[in-house]
């Protein structure tokens, strides 16, 4: 009597079954740039979300025909009150004495008393009520004052023409940085990175919707049962 025996499954048959399955190189590709991309978005929102000076009062490396009454900073964040100081030098170096500067909101306002002409600088530390710290200088010139000393750069670490005391004053402010602008947009790269991570996802979309197509219309092997004739016949 002939016996019957399921014929096995051809690997070409097996295949198809995974067919579905996207390479895993294009995987490994696409994780790749979705973390970059992460990264990339986390810094610039770190970047974008520190309290940063947007303007001053007078502006900053700008010439005035007479001395201000007052000096306003105005940042892009609420300032706290118990952490703000400001320092102001005249054209000699010398620390002009002020009372204590005035917060209201994202803007600190120093009053001033009777400058003479020639250059200022405005020293600040602030901490914004979400305690981001800023620190930096603010430089213009009055008007008016033959052979005054030039703004000092926004970038100097130190102003000609202070003194030991000037300097111990102003230990507590590390704000001889440059002036802090306000917030730009992301970088080009930030864009770039965006770009080439959504074409990586649309392509592997795109590459694994047309293989399950394909599975789908091919029949998956079947096994096909075949007769062994018996031994003698």
């Amino acid at each position: 009597m002939a016996s019957i025996e399921p014929a096995p499954v051809s690997t070409r048959s097996r295949s198809r079954r995974a067919v579905g399955s996207p390479p895993t190189w294009v995987i490994r590709a696409v994780l790749a740039l979705v973390s970059v991309l992460a990264l990339g978005v986390g810094l610039s929102a770190t970047a974008q979300g520190h309290a940063q000076l947007l303007r001053s009062t007078p502006a900053d490396g700008s010439v005035v025909e007479s001395a201000p009454t007052s000096v306003v900073l105005e940042f892009n964040e609420d300032i706290n009150p118990a952490f703000a100081q400001v320092i102001v030098r005249n054209h000699a170096g010398a620390t002009v004495p002020t009372d204590a500067p005035r917060v209201e909101g994202p803007k600190v306002i120093t009053a001033l008393p009777a400058l003479s002409p020639g250059s200022v600088v405005v020293l600040y530390r602030v901490t914004s009520k979400d305690a981001h710290p800023i620190s930096g200088k603010v430089t213009f010139t009055i008007d008016g004052a033959p052979g005054f000393a030039a703004p000092a750069p926004s970038g100097s670490d130190s102003t000609p023409g202070a003194g030991s005391s000037d300097q111990q004053a102003a230990s507590g402010l590390p704000g001889e940085s440059s002036m802090a602008g306000p917030a730009g947009p992301p970088a080009p790269w930030l864009y770039m990175v965006t770009g080439v991570a959504a074409a990586a996802l649309m392509t592997l979309g795109a590459i694994v919707l047309r293989r399950e197509r394909l599975a789908q219309r091919r029949p998956v092997g079947v096994p096909v049962p075949s007769v062994s004739p018996e031994p003698g016949t």
